[in-house]
């Protein structure tokens, strides 16, 4: 038997369109273009030309991109507006911390004029008993 180019034609993009029907978007894709090819009077039978199917497959994939776009700018708009509440959640935390290190930094210079406040206390002691032993 005899194969015509247009059936080898039909018969490759059948295999093409049957590899993307087995995935999941795929079938949507796919499954058109399949029962397109399965009558005698499609273009692409009667013009033994395959440019006809690929811009069908290519139109379809372009079709389900738009949607996947649109939950994909609906989910970033989504998780911007969560991050938006988060950061005014965690202002008043963050100026909490910011207040705990002033308060550190305080701490530490009280350490310090404690610690000065001995030596010079000390400074007069040892002053006074040297002047108590002349």
């Amino acid at each position: 038997m005899a194969f015509s180019t247009g059936m080898l034609v039909s018969a490759a993009w059948q295999v093409v369109l049957q590899t993307l029907a087995n995935s999941v978007s795929g079938q949507s894709v796919a499954a058109p273009n399949i029962e397109r090819l399965s009558h005698d009077y499609c273009i692409t039978h009667k013009h033994k030309d395959a440019t006809f199917l690929l811009q069908s497959v290519l139109d379809a994939i372009v079709d389900h991109a738009i949607p996947t776009t649109a939950a994909f700018r609906y989910e970033t708009n989504n998780m911007e507006l969560h991050l938006s509440m988060l950061k005014r959640t965690l202002a008043p935390t963050q100026t909490l911390v910011h207040s705990f290190r002033v308060v550190e930094d305080i701490d530490s210079i009280l350490g310090l004029c404690e610690k000065l406040i001995n030596m010079i206390f000390n400074l007069i002691a040892y002053d006074t008993n040297e002047t108590m032993r002349r």
